[in-house]
This record gives structure tokens, sequence and C-alpha cells, in this order.
């Protein structure tokens, strides 16, 4: 038996309404202008599923001391019987804040929080300048064992398996002090278990831009289950994420990804960036499966003001051997010694990182060494030689099984 309660907001405003509860002793209150709740039934046999549906709404700088600053679901934890289905559509979030009210748990969702057994649709809304004291400025959810089947999904597929354009979501100047600037989705604390997927995330669609995190992870988005099985737990098909920020010691300028095997589509990532840390555009962790396809990376920076960061487009890092992970290597020699690379490199990446070369020519008239510089194939200072054809630009080579490359010297550079 079900018993489906289905409740509608449309065609309304909220503007500066706000929750709190019990600031003085820690505890954290939820729903600035929106609270579900759903409690659970002592009938046999019976599940609870309410519906919220909200539509063509406006929400402007409402606050809650704790999580959803705008809307939030809740339900008595470790309960399966009591669940709810959150869409919103069409609706404008400017403004809101989620607020640290003290010791109390978890604290996210400028706009949007959504917690316990409930799956989540959002289509068509624009989320600007929305704030949380910890995660996702915009939208937070948590990611636990005990709600696990669970969905998130931002936009729709058209029937031909590419995003709907009418349905996808804006973020714009969204901002956490913790992870995920826009989005998070995450546990309680990271780790490695063997629970499986808790909650599968879907981004169809969507632009992301210029969103922040201030000490966290994921200037944009930041996804998290902990988990080593092989199932597809983030899948971004045609999303664009530009301009968003890691700032002071957070990482991954637009997304952070740990332990959750993912998809990227059709993607794009421009000038995003982290000042201090890793992983200019996206941070990978223990992660068993990664997977981009027709993924473009452009002027994204690792480090932009300690000068010290690791992968300007893409940072891979923690890959236990318990993973049993399958990743692709190609093996070749510089120099006459072998070197085992991944798959995709250019050769000048191979030869900075995996090789280790240190230089890769001599310059004709100075002697002096030379290294790949640009990066882009406008210098011509990482000039090598490949299989015995001299004057290959090693930043516009991708490795392949079994190339043999070697230092250019004057009398190759001659040649050209």
């Amino acid at each position: 038996t079900e018993f489906k309660p289905v409740y509608t907001v449309e065609g309304c405003t909220f503007d500066r309404n706000s929750a709190t509860y019990d600031v003085k002793n820690g505890d954290d209150a939820g729903g600035g202008a929106i609270l579900i709740q759903v409690n659970p039934t002592d009938t046999p046999n019976t599940v609870q599923v309410a519906s919220l549906h909200v539509k063509n709404s406006t929400f402007t700088g409402n606050t809650a001391t704790g999580y959803g600053g705008a809307i939030s679901t809740r339900r008595e934890a470790d309960r399966g019987n009591a669940r709810i289905y959150l869409n919103v559509d069409n609706s404008t979030f400017d403004g809101n804040r989620a607020t640290s009210a003290g010791t109390g748990g978890w604290r996210g969702g400028g706009a949007v929080w959504v917690e316990g057994y409930a799956w989540a649709d959002f289509t068509n809304n624009v989320f600007t300048g929305n704030y949380s004291a910890q995660y996702g400025g915009a939208i937070a959810s948590n990611n636990t064992v005990n709600y696990s089947g669970r969905t998130l999904t931002l936009g729709a597929l058209r029937e031909d398996g590419t995003p709907d354009p009418e349905k996808s979501n804006t973020f714009t100047n969204n901002s956490s002090n913790s992870a995920g600037g826009a989005v998070y989705v995450g546990t309680v604390s990271p780790g490695d278990n063997t629970n499986g997927i808790y909650t599968t995330v879907h981004i169809y669609g969507n632009t992301f831009t210029k969103n922040t995190t201030n000490w966290g992870s994921g200037g944009a988005l930041y996804v998290d289950s902990g988990t080593q099985r092989n199932d597809l737990g983030l899948e971004v098909v045609g999303a664009t994420f530009t301009g968003n920020q890691a700032i002071n010691s957070s990482s991954s300028g637009a997304v952070r990804i740990y332990g959750v095997p993912t998809s990227f589509k059709d993607c794009e990532f421009a000038n995003n960036t982290t000042e201090q840390s890793h992983g200019g555009a996206v941070w990978v962790n223990r992660t068993k499966r990664f997977d981009m396809d027709n993924v473009t990376f452009t002027g994204n920076t690792a480090g932009a003001v300690r000068n010290d960061g690791w992968g300007g487009a893409v940072f891979i890092n923690e890959i236990p051997s318990s993973f049993e992970a399958a990743f692709t290597w190609n093996n070749v020699t510089f120099e006459g010694k072998p070197c085992a690379v991944p798959a995709g490199k250019t050769v000048a990446a191979a030869l900075l990182g995996d090789a280790h070369a240190g230089y890769t020519s001599i310059h004709p008239l100075t002697g002096e060494r030379r290294a790949p510089f640009c990066m882009m194939g406008t210098c011509f200072e990482c000039l090598v030689e490949i299989d015995g054809q001299p004057n290959r630009q090693a930043c516009l080579t991708i490795v392949r099984e079994g190339m043999d490359i070697k230092r250019q010297y004057p009398d190759k550079e001659q040649e050209r």
C-alpha cells in the first residue's frame, strides 16, 4: 500500500523569509521558505511517498540557520517507508543563504537542501548568488548509505539522448565555504566502502559560471560517495563550466569527484582556476572509473596564485591497487630508456612528467638546453625526434604504444 500526498507550489513569491531554531544550543533549522517533512508510518506494508512540485516561483533572500535557505526536505532517519519526491521547474533562486547555527550537524544548500530518502529533479531554473556556510552554495544533498538508490537530476534528455536546452539549469555566482560552490552531493565523511552508490547524479546540459568554494573543493560541483564499485554514480552530458574558482587553499576549480564512477560527454571547461592547489578544472580521487568523451579544456589553471598546483585541467590521484582499476598505459622509450605513459597524454607532457626529461632539445645557435614552454604549438621549443623523424612538436603529438623519442640536436634542427 502506498500513500501518495501531492503538494504543488506554483507562481508564488518568497522574499526574505527565515527559519531559525535554538541557535544557543547549536541546533540547525531548515527551509527558509519551505520545508516538507515526511514521517514514517507504523502501518504494516505501507509506504508514504510525498511529492512537492515547485513551478514558476521566485525565491529571494531567504535564510535558514542550517540547511536549505529556500527549500528543504526532511524525514526521520533510517526509515525507508517514508520518501519524498521533489520537482523544481522554471523557478528563480537569488541570494538565498544557509548559515551556520553553531555545533549542529549537516549545513548546506544555500537555496535547496535534499535530505533523507528523497529524489529530486531540477529543470529550467536559475540559481544566482546563493550562499552556504558549509556545503553546496545552491543545492546540497547528503549522500549516505541509509538512503541507497536515490537520484538527483539536473536538466533532462531529449529522445535522441542529447540535453534539452529548454530544461537546462543555470548556476551563476553561487558560493560555499566548504565544498561545492554550486552543487554538493556528499557523505558525512569521505572514505572507502563497499556498500555501493547511494545517490546517482545526472547532469544534462546546465551551465556553471563563476561559482566559488572558499576553503573546500569543487568550485562548481562536488560529488562524493567513497565507493569502490563500477556503478555509474555521476553522469554529465553537455554541461559547461566557465570561470569557476577554488580560492584560498581550496582545490578543483570546477569539479571534485571522490570515489564516484563518472562519465563526462560533450562538456566544456574554460578558465576555471585554483589559487593554491590542484586540479584547475577537475580533481578525481580514489575513483575506479572515469570516462571522458568529446570534452574540451581551455585556459584552466591550477595554482594560479601560489604557482604550485598540479593538473591544470585534470588531476587524478590516490588510485590504490585494491581498486583493480583498469587504466590504459603506453610503453615508450626516451633516449633508449623505457617509460610507461598514460594514454592520451602529449609527448611533451609525458617527457616533463613521466620521463623527467629536464630538457628536450639543444638550441642550434646558442647551444642552450630547451624544453616545452607554451604547450600549444606556437613557440617550437618542444621539438623532438620521434621514431627517427626530427622536428616533431611534442606538445601537439599524442603518445602511442612503442614510440621511440629522442632529444633534438642542432644537426636535426637544421634539417627543418
